[in-house]
């Protein structure tokens, strides 16, 4: 089960489908940048899941200059 909530694609899916799948993911998910913006961009709710590093980082945040370099890469 711990392989499955570190697999960077099935939570990529996952939270996807519903931005609380976060909540159940390893802890390098919940600091993957990447993932958090897409989590928060569709409820910011996801904030909550998230590693304080992240939480406290302002580039992590939708509509920072970083986010949105993230959302024109993908």
């Amino acid at each position: 089960l711990a392989e499955l909530k570190a697999d960077r694609e099935l939570v990529w899916e996952a939270v996807r489908q519903t931005v609380h799948a976060l909540q159940y993911a390893v802890a390098v998910r919940k600091a993957d940048r990447e993932l958090v913006l897409v989590a928060v961009r569709q409820d910011k709710c996801a904030l909550q899941h998230v590693v304080a590093e992240l939480k406290a980082d302002r580039n992590a945040r939708p509509g920072s200059r970083a986010s949105e370099r993230t959302r024109t890469a993908r």
